[in-house]
């Protein structure tokens, strides 16, 4: 009578590794890009958050709120690049900067440096609402963009937000440089 051992032989198990291997070789830089790319994501959504609550606020309370850029969540930096965090604050006294008369109504921590770069062009350091809503000085515009640090050139990787004259917030995909 003949007897079956019931199992794997030590070729089959290396056959197997191996393969395991090759696939998780194969996923590592997909993994990597999806991480990033969530990275972005969630910096994108917050910033726009902001955005959404400073006009909010500023409408609510009727008095111009700004939000800046800031590394310790209670002052504007505007030596700090956006990716340490940012606050929303009472705008009533020098404009763009927290003083006395300012209150800090919320802050936001950035995304790690090491991983996504928050630039902003258009109107200054910061952003200002109006008690109405509406971006100062009348007609400014601002733009921010959100670029992973490791973004291979025409990788549309990049992330934009717009705030238009009227305040309105508009997001776009861009091409890495």
């Amino acid at each position: 009578m003949t007897t079956f051992v019931k199992g794997y032989s030590l070729i089959e198990l290396a056959c197997a590794l191996a393969l395991g291997g090759v696939v998780v070789a194969l996923a590592a830089p997909s993994m990597q890009r999806l991480a990033q790319d969530a990275v972005a994501v969630a910096a994108h959504n917050g910033l726009r958050a902001a955005i959404a609550f400073a006009r909010n606020q500023a409408a609510q309370l009727a008095t111009p709120v700004s939000l800046c850029a800031s590394a310790d969540g209670r002052d504007c930096d505007a030596a700090a690049d956006w990716s340490a965090g940012w606050i929303a604050f009472t705008d009533g006294g020098i404009a763009g900067a927290v003083d006395g008369t300012d209150r800090v109504l919320r802050a936001w921590s950035g995304p790690q440096r090491e991983r996504l770069t928050i630039e902003i062009e258009g109107n200054g350091s910061g952003l200002r609402f109006s008690a109405r809503g509406l971006p100062l000085p009348a007609g400014a515009t601002t733009s921010w963009t959100l670029r992973p640090i490791e973004c291979p050139a025409g990788e549309p990787a990049s992330r934009e937000v717009h705030v238009n004259p009227s305040g309105a917030v508009r997001s776009a995909r861009s091409a890495c440089s």
